[in-house]
């Protein structure tokens, strides 16, 4: 996306970017991957103006995105939970958060910092608009609407994902502001249909805001759709072997199970690798796998929480935000589910990005649940320290998986360590980036390219690079061998 993108360099004419996609490949052609994100193309070619091909602005912006992210999450958490620390908490848990390495870390993940910048920006102007919705000059309401759905645009030109923000200003819309329960919207929606209209102002008003929504995200999607030529992309198998699988049994169960993998990779980000394709998590082919309780066990639990937010009463304004949090989590990722088109990875650390903000303010709001239901001061200092705790142990982590990404050696070793049995990827990669560096390296490399040749006997990269490493060594007849 970077190195080799025609589209960074000063002699390319810039609008090429808003025709080509994320690797500079023309939009219409067969082999594009049809990734449309020209905004952060252009940062990438800002960069390249400041500093060539020299790394640390490219990082250096990366990490004022993902501070800047930061700021307005804890922001839109401030206006959710309210003062205290308790916005901090979720602030503070968005910041240290282990998953959000690749998004940082790795320069390509600047996507989904753009994406999440102007999502949060796009949903703050939104919430400014409902509060100024009947308090103010009708021009205003009207500006920061218009605020809303332009930021929203821009999401959406950092990467695919940015649209989903017009579902979650619905969401905040009827469920926060209005705080109508869902059989309450759906009444709404029935009466209106039959075009009984006797309901108050104040309950028709979020209906023809959500439309307004709905019809503007169709009208994204449909210039979307459009730009790239009205094709869908095409992956390989080994980018997402579920989809590509014959049997619905088997692309039912991994589909449903793959969620439940992302939640707890947010849960408990012990074991993260930089490429999660191929057969690093194998396919779920019957009933009878037990990775379906898993499954059964994770649905089960977020429609427990739903259900129980939606009737019953935790705190004052609680069981708002708890159905805002859900949403927050669950809509961003909807896209990545498999749900409504293939995409073209098994697992990527990347897309929780914006999913995690959903996350980290359910942390947040139950932690202060708690704290609340807590009568006794000894209990709410170790529930406090139980907070800080989590956030030092992020933290810790964050730093040691940054250590991954110094290097692609270290990063393939990384990936190796997480799937020693599947990943052939990365012994591959390994390979080629040991046989790059000097002489001595090469029997290290010989040794990667047969772990790599083992674990999948027709990697032909694998036997064509041997070969080349025993010629250059002299071995000559082996090397016959193993290019035959």
């Amino acid at each position: 996306a970077i190195k080799t993108n025609q589209d960074l360099l000063p002699e390319t004419p810039w609008v090429n970017i808003f025709y080509d996609d994320f690797w500079g490949t023309l939009l219409t052609h067969s082999g594009s991957h049809k990734s449309y994100r020209p905004l952060c193309t252009l940062s990438f070619r800002l960069n390249h103006f400041v500093g060539g091909l020299e790394p640390w602005s490219y990082h250096l912006v990366n990490v004022a995105f993902h501070g800047a992210v930061t700021g307005l999450f804890t922001v839109l958490a401030r206006l959710l939970l309210g003062g205290g620390p308790w916005s901090l908490l979720a602030g503070l848990l968005f910041a240290s958060h282990p998953i959000h390495t690749e998004a940082v870390a790795g320069v390509v993940g600047r996507a989904d910092e753009g994406a999440a910048l102007f999502f949060l920006l796009s949903l703050l102007c939104y919430i400014r608009h409902c509060n100024l919705r009947g308090h103010a000059a009708r021009g205003w309401p009207v500006a920061w609407f218009l605020c809303s759905l332009a930021c929203a645009a821009g999401s959406m030109l950092w990467k695919e994902l940015g649209v989903t923000v017009l579902a979650v200003s619905a969401l905040y819309d009827t469920c926060v502001f209005h705080r109508l329960k869902i059989r309450q919207v759906l009444t709404l929606l029935y009466k209106r249909c039959r075009g009984k209209i006797s309901e108050p102002r104040k309950h028709l008003q979020p209906l023809l805001n959500v439309s307004l929504l709905a019809l503007w995200g169709v009208v994204l999607l449909a210039c979307r759709f459009y730009w790239m030529g009205n094709k869908p992309p095409n992956f390989s198998n080994s980018d997402n072997p579920a989809a590509d699988s014959p049997s619905l049994l088997t692309r039912t169960l991994t589909f449903f199970y793959l969620p439940a993998v992302n939640f707890w990779l947010l849960l408990c980000p012990d074991m993260l690798s930089f490429d999660w394709s191929m057969d690093a998590l194998p396919l779920i082919r019957t009933i009878a796998d037990r990775r379906n309780c898993y499954t059964v066990a994770f649905y089960l639990g977020l429609l427990s929480l739903a259900c129980f937010s939606l009737w019953r009463t935790l705190l004052p304004t609680t069981e708002h935000v708890v159905v805002f949090s859900l949403g927050l989590l669950a809509i961003p990722f909807l896209p990545a589910t498999n749900l409504f088109f293939y995409v073209g990875f098994v697992i990527a650390e990347r897309v929780l990005y914006i999913p995690s903000m959903g996350f980290c303010l359910l942390v947040a709001v139950g932690m202060r649940s708690l704290y609340v239901r807590l009568r006794r001061r000894s209990s709410r200092a170790v529930l406090a320290y139980c907070a800080a705790v989590l956030v030092l142990l992020f933290s810790i982590k964050t730093v040691l998986r940054n250590r991954d990404w110094q290097n692609e050696e270290m990063l393939y070793k990384s990936g190796i360590y997480v799937n020693p049995a599947k990943n052939q990827t990365a012994w591959g990669n390994l390979g080629n980036v040991l046989k790059s560096q000097e002489s001595n390296k090469f029997s290290e490399a010989l040794h990667y390219y047969k772990l790599a040749i083992g674990s999948r006997p027709t990697l032909a990269s694998a036997y064509l690079n041997t070969g080349i490493i025993l010629m250059n060594q002299g071995r000559t007849d082996e090397a016959k061998r193993t290019f035959v």
